[in-house]
């Protein structure tokens, strides 16, 4: 008995060592064409995984294939595992989904007007680097052949280096791939359109949005008469961007409204505001006096509004620290100051913040990007 268990631990110990991993695959898939054995005319998903196992075998492709016999075509089967596994032939599509941190893949096939197919796979496994990783493929008839040819994700850029995640239609033939930033509690959806040959950028959506005035008032989510358009700035260049949302040019105005956002706590809330109401003066890193209670690389942000009420926002590594609310009052002959701290910081903070010295002030010019909102 023990030497029965002892030969199947091996067994599932060499499965696991040949099949390949992201890194070994992003190294050789676009110069390696496959021949997919009996394809011929139109070649289903299943014929077509199968070809990309034998060249490129996974965990997740071998255990979708290994119970292909017994699943239900387009019923999603609970593995022992808790992995859910799903062959859709109709619509071209499967998929295995790892419980937890498990890996993960999508495949799908479309038709081409000129009788060939594109064939496209995305894996994800959590402790490999890449961790995402989107495979693209010309299925030629003639040559009974997949050929790589470049993706969406291809012509996709950005200065920062976000977690992308490609999403593989089921049903209709749009292409998704998902923009996510650790310190930002939000994703950004581009979304690629089917023509036939094809997909083209169309459009961006920021999904599931909601954010506060500087950590005060109610919570409030953009329709779709707010913001319209999306940057992403970061001043510092440390890797953290801010977001900004910018409003539609109205009449004659020179500089369209717009804001800029950050996390709090696990929530978006209002680091600058540029509108009719308030005036943004800018961001700017500070001159620490010896007893500072921050880092000279905190980023701040201030925001004066109609009434003369001053706000600043205090940013580390591209959170919101604190808020420094600072609002002037006059009552019975008498003037002053009411200050107000919100969040990591405390009251000597809040003074330092307000007298300090400007060592860096940072002017952004963000490439703004035309966006939707999906809301919740």
């Amino acid at each position: 008995m023990k030497r029965s268990i002892l030969f199947l631990t091996l067994v599932a110990f060499c499965v696991a060592a040949m099949a390949a991993d992201n890194d070994i695959i992003s190294r050789q898939w676009r110069k390696t064409t496959i021949k997919v054995p009996d394809g011929g005319q139109s070649p289903n998903i299943v014929t077509l995984l199968k070809a990309f196992d034998k060249q490129f075998s996974t965990y997740a492709t071998g255990r979708l294939l290994e119970k292909m016999n017994i699943l239900k075509d387009g019923q999603d089967h609970e593995a022992d595992d808790e992995a859910t596994l799903l062959i859709d032939r109709r619509s071209g599509y499967a998929s295995f989904m790892g419980s937890g941190d498990d890996d993960k893949m999508e495949t799908c096939v479309w038709r081409r007007t000129n009788g060939h197919r594109l064939f496209a796979i995305s894996l994800f496994q959590q402790h490999v680097m890449p961790q995402s990783l989107l495979c693209w493929y010309d299925y030629d008839p003639a040559t009974q052949t997949l050929r790589p040819e470049a993706s969406p994700i291809d012509e996709f850029k950005t200065q920062f280096k976000p977690l992308l995640d490609c999403q593989l239609p089921r049903k209709g033939s749009d292409f998704n791939l998902v923009e996510y930033y650790d310190h930002l509690s939000l994703s950004i959806t581009h979304i690629y359109k089917w023509d036939g040959m094809r997909h083209h950028y169309s459009y961006s959506r920021v999904d599931n949005f909601r954010y506060q005035w500087f950590a005060d008032g109610d919570w409030q989510m953009p329709s779709e008469n707010d913001y319209c358009q999306y940057a992403l700035v970061d001043p510092l260049g440390n890797g953290y961007p801010l977001l900004c949302l910018r409003k539609a040019k109205e009449g004659n105005e020179d500089e369209p409204e717009y804001a800029i956002f950050a996390q709090f706590k696990g929530d978006m809330q209002t680091v600058a505001i540029s509108d009719g109401m308030h005036q943004f003066n800018g961001l700017f890193t500070v001159q620490p006096e010896d007893d500072a209670p921050w880092k000279s690389t905190d980023l701040v942000a201030f925001t004066r509004d109609f009434m003369n009420n001053a706000f600043y926002v205090v940013i580390r590594d591209g959170h919101i620290s604190y808020f420094v609310n600072d609002i002037p009052f006059e009552e019975d002959g008498e003037s002053g100051h009411n200050t107000e701290t919100i969040g990591f910081g405390g009251d000597d903070e809040s003074i330092h913040i307000i007298h300090a010295n400007i060592a860096r002030k940072f002017n952004i010019n963000p490439q703004w990007h035309d966006c939707k909102f999906l809301l919740e």
